[in-house]
């Protein structure tokens, strides 16, 4: 039996020294479905006078109808032109609808191999390239019916008296070469009768299952069912070879199917049929569907290295032509890897080393990176997808997925990228330190490990430019309790001492946020950059974040206290000396003594300060923000707590000077001017509202006291929605959502929630109440005021789905959003009959939604497939729109 190569135009040139002619002549044949061994290709030299046999253009013409005899012809008119003879005579092989020229040697030595000692064994290995692909028993590890249990139709000895071994060897020719079916399928049936070894006839059977004939191929079947397969499988596996290309992958599905009860050898059978197919099929979609059902054998191919070594780099080089393929293998190496990961790791490391691009190793080093691999493979293989990744770019998809990779290696992984950094280009390095932040989060690195990638950090960073200083600062990994106290706050003074070097938003805004991640052990450089710095920006940044960073602490320890202190010593000194960073010191003040960490007396006597500078007129706004946070903090007794409370609601009620606005004449006519301590005014309007909501909502305030505040609050509510007072769009907006986070705390009464969602409904238009509302009808409250107002806002929001000034797709999420909470509900409705029609209607717009590609519908979906409190009927039901969309 002869095999064919059908490389990749790359893989052909790179292994046979050919012409460019011949390269090309090669691709037209197989085009034409007509292939040549590699004997043949290794003597198709330059020059040779077979190169020139093999580009004559009636071998390419006629390449449908090519016979030994034709390609007899065409060997004679060139050794008569050339006045030389070939000296290697050439045959035709057919084989599976294709036509293979090979040496006649070949087709000899192909039945002679089974009976030399140990040939087996040397064909069979991971380097016999191509030609392992042969559907051999000896391959594949096929076990067979002994004869001995089979029905004897013609004994053994009768058959040695009738064969005579050259009789056999021309059987074997026939089917190997024969043009007619019929003649092949005679073949086939007196070498079933002969005298031949049970694992050849298995082998003859195998080889014609590939035949392009339906009549050879219905034999081969019979005669897999005289050698001991099932009648079941053999007739599936007809199915399969016999089936048009529509019909294949259903007859696909019904082969798998027959193999419930099968034994090892049967799906050995089937397992080598599909290799065989995959390996003659030329539609990409069959390809992937054959790959797709291999998968169901992954155990039996991981017992046949030899198999799967073949296997693989037949699916390379196919891959190679057919990207699509690259999934369906993907699944099929992933699914072997979990039963014998070391051989086929072996295999695929061979396939990444001869892959021709970046893409094509990284798609390798993918798969491997999944399977369970000795550490000092995985070691090893890290530092692999490291140098692939380094030199790609991550606007790359598969560049991003691989280095997505390295969080399943742990330490190694972590170890890795901080070796192979430096090889990086400027460009890939704010990628690189990001993958580094996401790897350790996902990884439980040692406190050794996060030293040492705290202190590369900090090296990156004397040296960084602005995108990559911006990638270091927006690492999560300065949260990270294994990072030493001792290096947070190098960090932190690294930090702050560089803000004036850029006055971006978006790096101020990152610094910020980093140095709060770095948590107590940043207060002490930061209590030091507020009081000595030169420039305003850090001092400013370094107050605020004093602040922030003592507010989240829960459970204070000594050395937190310590750092409270120092810091209030602090930001008293700089309110005291009316520095310009005075206005940011008196806002952290507020902060720091509404944390955990300020004592109640030290709570009192800086209310009592910030009291004196509102009535010296000095700090007024901010002293009136930092009073704000004093009073909602853990420690604020509760007098202060309502005092406090009653200042907030005065300033509520304040009323704007007249002189904030005027109409004056100007030589272009009259105009309108705007004070400039409007800004001021408007600017107090957030703090005031934001500090009502803190304390309304802070522990130990009396019921009668919130109702107070959250009535005032409503009642401003309804003046600035009538616009009875002249807020602001932001502002109205900002005052709604202070209303809807006290309706959405579960401490809140149901009158209140009630009033909350009546006062929101008057603004159901604008998207942030739309949220607002959504939060509040999360909550587990089905009193009947509660449901009232839920059918009523979800009357409103069915309307507007269905409105064109509501149609873009951020608006449609939100919108949806809320509806989807109102869905999830027990209760949505006083009806049970009305929630199950609302819950339909819901599902319908959301999988409309995913239709239109709308963020988050998906989501939405899924989670109204989840929800337990939801009847299970109308859970299987989405379940099952989930699937088909």
């Amino acid at each position: 039996m002869v095999d064919g190569i059908r490389l990749a135009r790359e893989a052909l040139v790179a292994r046979f020294e050919l012409s460019q002619r011949m390269v090309t002549r090669v691709g037209a044949l197989l085009a034409r479905q007509v292939d040549l061994t590699a004997s043949v290709l290794e003597s198709a030299r330059s020059g040779t006078l077979l190169e020139k046999v093999l580009i004559q253009p009636r071998l390419l013409t006629e390449a449908d109808q090519l016979t030994p005899a034709l390609l007899r012809e065409l060997i004679t008119a060139t050794e008569r032109s050339t006045g030389t003879a070939l000296d290697t005579p050439l045959t035709v092989a057919v084989d599976g609808g294709w036509h293979t020229i090979a040496l006649e040697e070949e087709v000899l030595a192909a039945g002679g191999w089974p009976h030399v000692p140990g040939a087996a064994t040397a064909a069979t290995g991971p380097s016999a390239g191509p030609s392992a692909l042969a559907l051999r028993p000896e391959n594949i590890g096929l076990a067979l019916i002994s004869p001995e249990s089979l029905p004897v139709v013609l004994s053994r000895q009768e058959a040695s008296g009738l064969f005579a071994p050259e009789e056999i060897g021309r059987l074997k020719l026939t089917l190997l070469t024969s043009v007619e079916p019929k003649l092949r399928v005679e073949a086939l049936r007196r070498l079933a009768l002969s005298p031949l070894p049970q694992n050849e006839k298995a082998t003859l059977a195998l080889r014609a299952l590939s035949d392009d004939s339906p009549e050879v191929r219905k034999e081969a079947a019979g005669l897999l069912r005289q050698l001991g397969v099932s009648p079941e499988i053999c007739e599936a596996i007809r199915s399969v070879c016999d089936t048009p290309l529509y019909g294949k992958p259903h007859a696909l599905e019904r082969l798998v199917a027959t193999l419930k009860d099968a034994s090892p050898s049967e799906r050995q059978v089937v397992a080598a049929v599909l290799i065989s197919d995959f390996r003659n099929e030329k539609e990409t979609v069959i390809q992937g569907a054959l790959l797709a059902t291999l998968v169901h054998f992954a155990d039996t191919l991981a017992a046949a290295e030899p198999l799967v070594a073949a296997l693989v780099q037949q699916i390379a080089d196919r891959m190679a032509v057919a990207p699509t393929l690259a999934e369906p293998a993907r699944r099929l190496f992933e699914s072997i890897g979990k039963s014998a990961p070391p051989a086929l790791a072996g295999f695929l490391r061979k396939e990444m080393e001869r892959a021709p691009d970046r893409r094509s190793k990284a798609y390798y080093l993918e798969i491997l990176s999944r399977f369970a691999l000795p550490d000092a493979d995985r070691a090893r293989l890290a530092d692999e997808v490291v140098r692939c990744v380094a030199g790609w770019n991550d606007s790359d998809p598969e560049c991003r997925r691989l280095a997505g990779q390295l969080k399943g290696f742990g330490e190694d992984g972590v170890r890795a990228l901080l070796a192979g950094y430096a090889a990086a280009e400027e460009p890939l390095r704010p990628f690189l330190v990001r993958t580094l932040d996401q790897l350790c989060a996902a990884t439980d690195a040692s406190a050794r490990v996060m030293a040492r990638v705290g202190a590369f950090l900090l090296e990156v960073l004397a040296t960084a430019k602005r995108p990559l200083r911006s990638a270091v600062l927006e690492c999560r990994l300065w949260m990270r309790p294994t990072l030493g106290a001792d290096l947070r706050a190098k960090l932190a003074a690294d930090f702050i001492s560089n803000v004036h070097d850029s006055r971006l938003d978006q790096i101020l805004d990152a610094t910020e946020s980093a140095l709060e991640r770095l948590g107590i052990p940043a207060v002490e450089p930061l209590v030091r950059a507020a009081h000595e710095s030169p420039y305003d920006i850090e001092r400013e940044i370094a107050c605020k974040v004093i602040g922030k960073v003592l507010m989240g602490v829960h459970e204070p320890d000594d050395e937190v206290r310590r750092a409270a202190e120092k810091a209030t010593a602090t930001l008293l000194a700089i309110i005291a000396a009316g520095s310009p960073s005075a206005a940011a010191a008196c806002r952290a003040l507020g902060r720091v003594g509404a944390s955990r960490a300020a004592p109640t007396g030290d709570v009192e006597r800086l209310a009592g300060i910030l009291r004196g500078l509102i009535a010296q007129s000095k700090l007024v706004f901010e002293s009136v923000e930092a009073l704000g946070w004093i009073a909602s903090g853990a420690n604020a007794p509760l007098p202060l707590r309502l005092e406090v409370g009653l200042i907030y609601l005065v300033y509520l009620e304040e009323q704007y000077p007249e002189d904030l606005a005027k109409e004056v004449v100007t030589a272009e006519g009259r105009v309108l001017q705007i004070s400039l301590n409007t800004a001021a005014y408007t600017d107090l309007i957030p703090v005031i509202v934001d500090g009502l909501e803190r304390i309304a909502l802070a522990p130990s305030i009396s019921a009668t006291f919130r109702e107070k505040v959250v009535e005032r609050v409503l009642a401003k509510w309804y003046e600035a929605i009538a616009y009875k007072v002249i807020w602001g769009p932001a502002n109205i907006t900002h005052l709604g959502q202070s209303l809807g986070r006290i309706g959405a705390s579960p401490d809140s009464p149901t009158w209140l929630r009630v009033k909350v969602l009546a006062a929101l409904r008057e603004r159901v238009i604008i998207m942030p109440m739309v949220e607002s509302i959504g939060k509040v009808l999360a909550v587990p409250d089905n009193a009947e005021p509660v449901l009232a107002q839920c059918e009523e806002i979800a009357a409103a929001l069915m309307a507007m789905t269905a409105h064109p000034d509501f149609s873009e797709r951020e608006d449609r999420e939100v919108i949806l959003r809320a509806l989807t909470e109102i869905a999830l509900r027990e209760q949505p409705t006083r009806d049970a009959q009305k929630a199950d029609g609302l819950r339909r209607q819901v599902a319908d717009l959301v999988v409309r939604a995913i239709g239109d590609d709308v963020p988050g519908a998906r989501e939405m979906l899924r989670e109204l497939a989840e929800c337990e409190r939801l009847p299970r009927a109308f859970r299987r039901a989405v379940a099952a729109r989930m699937r088909k969309v």
